[in-house]
This record gives structure tokens, sequence and C-alpha cells, in this order.
């Protein structure tokens, strides 16, 4: 935890310097990705109690979090496998937000490249 705290914190400050880097951004996106799933499963243990809705919403919004950092990756990279890499994640997590346009945009954009 401590290590993923030094790394958000070095992502931030490289996008404070350019918000358009995308290695910071796509690693900044797994990351907060990965905190959106782990509370996801959080909630699936709270199914049917207090405080699964709440729960559900803060996994949704790491989510969207990770999704703008894949989103600023694909389009400012010029390197195509972290262009791909990106395009599969966002595919992924629009599926889990139930954005399925969007999954599929990304799923299009993804096999294109």
């Amino acid at each position: 935890m401590k290590n993923e705290t030094a790394a958000v914190d070095y992502y931030k400050k490289a996008i404070a310097v350019d918000a358009n880097e995308p290695n910071a951004n796509f690693n900044l996106g797994r990351i907060i990705a990965e905190k959106g799933n782990s509370t996801m499963k959080e909630a699936e243990k709270l199914w049917g109690k207090k405080g699964y809705q709440a729960k559900v919403d803060e996994g949704k919004g790491y989510l969207k979090q990770a999704c703008a950092c894949f989103e600023i990756t694909a389009k400012n990279s010029k390197d195509k496998n972290l262009q791909k890499n990106s395009y599969f994640n966002l595919m992924r997590l629009y599926a889990q937000l139930q954005q399925m346009d969007k999954s599929k945009e990304a799923k299009l954009q993804y096999e294109s490249i």
C-alpha cells in the first residue's frame, strides 16, 4: 500500500506537469481501476445490507476515473501497444459500468490497431 501511494503521487506529479502524458495516465489508470474492482468486490459482500449502494457508487467512481486516464492515454500515446492496452481496458471498464456503446467503440478501436 505504501508503494502504491508513492506511485500514485509520482504519476499525479507527472500529470500535473503534462496532463496528456500517456505513461503516467496509463499507470495511474491501472491503479485506480484495481481500486475500483476491489471496492466492487467489497460491495458484493454487502449485498442486501446497509452500505451496499454507497460501496457500489464508490467503486463505479473509481472505474470512471480510470476510464478518464485510459482515454487520455489512448488519444495521446504514439506507442501502439500502449494504445491497444488502453482500449482493451476501456472496453472492459465501460462494460462493467454498463456503458455498452462506449465499450463497443473501445473494442472497435482496439481491433483497428
